[in-house]
């Protein structure tokens, strides 16, 4: 009899709850217009930045909006991930045909404080990680295979440079600490400070070719999609791989805490559990 109650009090319980979810709505509480606006950040983590003719606008989670200076026609912007963060840079405007100079690099947090600026500075393109931790300076080489690159740490102070052959993109982890460069010369590479602090020495972990890849939060684990098998990485060593059919993946990511990876093909869904 007494099991019997339980059971019926559960029962009531799981009925309760599902009448209770049944009946809740969910509440707008914001609602912008962002139509001829670019949308950069992520509101999850951070300010979104409104990019228009007008100018660059900050928007809060809570709805907040602040208007910054009007970029002018021979200024661009670019954000971090987080949207903490973005950088305006002024290009040359007498340059020869064909390339691409800066005179200015200028990195501002979303309430429009100016941390730092770069003048006359031999990279014209950057990309900036979640917490600014890295503002990474690519230049091409002209015509040239050859790209260089600059690491900045959070102060603007040139840290590392780099040279890489047939470069095929940038990438960070989500904490922002780790660099991923991928070349279709020498593969896919990892920079990581020794100990989460742009001042330690970076360590370079390569990976091969990789036709596509994702990193974890922390930038411990690492898969790579090479020729249609996925491989797994640890702190820079393989730990397994998965080659039962051909994967072309169109999108893969890790869980936030790294236990899991997301593939998506033409026509599957993977979820893999990394740890095993």
């Amino acid at each position: 009899m007494r099991n019997l109650k339980i059971s019926l009090g559960v029962v009531l319980l799981l009925l309760f709850f599902t009448n209770l979810g049944v009946a809740m709505e969910p509440v707008l509480i914001l609602e912008k217009p962002v139509e001829g606006k670019r949308v950069m950040g992520n509101m999850a983590e951070g300010d979104l930045l409104l990019l228009s003719s007008s100018g660059i606008s900050t928007l809060t989670p809570e709805g907040k909006e602040s208007t910054r200076p009007v970029l002018k026609p021979n200024q661009g912007l670019v954000a971090s991930g987080d949207g903490k963060f973005y950088g305006v840079t002024t290009f040359s405007e007498n340059i020869p045909a064909g390339f691409l100079g800066a005179d200015k690099f200028e990195l501002f947090s979303t309430d429009g404080v100016k941390l730092w600026e770069l003048n006359q500075p031999p990279v014209a393109d950057f990309y900036i990680s979640n917490q600014a931790f890295w503002v990474v300076g690519i230049a091409s080489g002209g015509d040239g295979p050859e790209s260089f690159l600059i690491f900045y740490d959070h102060s603007g102070d040139s840290v590392f440079s780099i040279k890489v052959g047939f470069l095929q993109g940038v990438s960070f982890s989500q904490n922002g600490a780790c660099v991923l460069i991928n070349s279709a010369k020498a593969g896919l590479s990892e920079f990581c400070p020794v100990k989460n602090s742009a001042s330690e020495p970076l360590v370079k972990t390569d990976f091969g070719p990789a036709d596509n890849y994702a990193v974890s939060a922390n930038g411990e684990y690492v898969a790579v999609i090479s020729d249609g098998k996925l491989n797994f990485f640890y702190r820079g060593k393989l730990i397994g791989s998965y080659s039962k059919e051909k994967m072309v993946a169109r999108k893969m990511c890790f869980s936030p805490e790294g236990n899991y990876l997301g593939v998506i093909d033409k026509k599957t869904l993977y979820l893999f559990e990394t740890k095993n």
